[in-house]
């Protein structure tokens, strides 16, 4: 109904049917994520993390850092570049290195499955857990 210029209910039958589908390999609590809404695939909600991170970076007084993989998803490095935010881009096949570059209040994006290959990437597991043992500070900002 986007001539009444709100959103219908429609988004509640559909994450309600999504969360069934997925709930087999997908574990998560949702009473702890009570807000859902659509958008135009990830783009919108990435483009709002990005200059979210930007602001409160500049408000905190830290110079806020995004880093990606060569090869994933262009809009990580896009909508960081229209927000004046440094990319660092890392080889995929030596992540145990990137890891090292993070700094504490740095964010890492990318897909999974990876838009590198299109593949579920097997290390996202131990990437995000030897990240966060390493930087537990530093955000994962994963897109699926």
């Amino acid at each position: 109904e986007a001539w009444t210029q709100k959103q219908d209910a429609m988004h509640e039958e559909f994450f309600l049917f999504w969360k069934q589908w997925s709930s087999p390999i997908l574990k998560f609590n949702d009473t702890e994520f009570p807000w859902v809404y659509t958008t135009g695939g990830a783009s919108e909600a990435l483009r709002e993390a990005v200059y979210a991170y930007g602001h409160d970076a500049r408000v905190q007084g830290f110079t806020p850092t995004i880093h990606v993989f060569a090869g994933d998803y262009e809009g990580f490095s896009a909508y960081a570049q229209a927000a004046s935010i440094a990319v660092v881009a890392h080889n995929r096949r030596d992540w145990q290195a990137a890891i090292e570059k993070v700094g504490p209040r740095d964010q890492f994006y990318l897909s999974q499955p990876a838009a590198v290959d299109g593949n579920v990437w097997g290390d996202f597991d131990a990437f995000v857990n030897t990240l966060y043992k390493h930087r537990p500070t530093a955000a994962v900002m994963a897109r699926e």
